[in-house]
């Protein structure tokens, strides 16, 4: 990805996966990443925020810690990127997901 390309972006697919099981754990009605770095200038090295809604979740699979998650944003019909662990915290709310401190890394 580009040095410097945007601030926030904002998209309607996402996806979340356990790539070990192959099973889907939950699909996103909506997202958006937030730069918060403090010089001004976004990059894919992050930090990020991520705040989704999902459509469809299991929340018992999303909860299971022994299982590695895999996150996918979907931008129009042929840009994904995949967000990286958060660094700071994940919550859960119900169907909303908080991620701070996520990087992302283009496919």
């Amino acid at each position: 990805m580009a040095h410097g390309i945007f601030q926030k972006l904002t998209g309607v697919k996402g996806e979340a996966r356990i790539p070990s099981l192959g099973a889907l754990i939950g699909t996103m009605s909506q997202w958006s990443l937030t730069w918060r770095g403090e010089d001004g200038v976004a990059d894919s090295g992050g930090p990020y925020d991520l705040r989704a809604v999902f459509s469809y979740l299991n929340p018992h699979l999303w909860e299971d810690d022994d299982y590695e998650k895999e996150i996918t944003l979907m931008l129009g019909k042929s840009k994904q990127f995949r967000v990286s662990e958060a660094s700071e915290e994940t919550v859960l709310n119900g169907r909303t997901l908080l991620m701070k401190g996520v990087s992302i890394h283009g496919y």
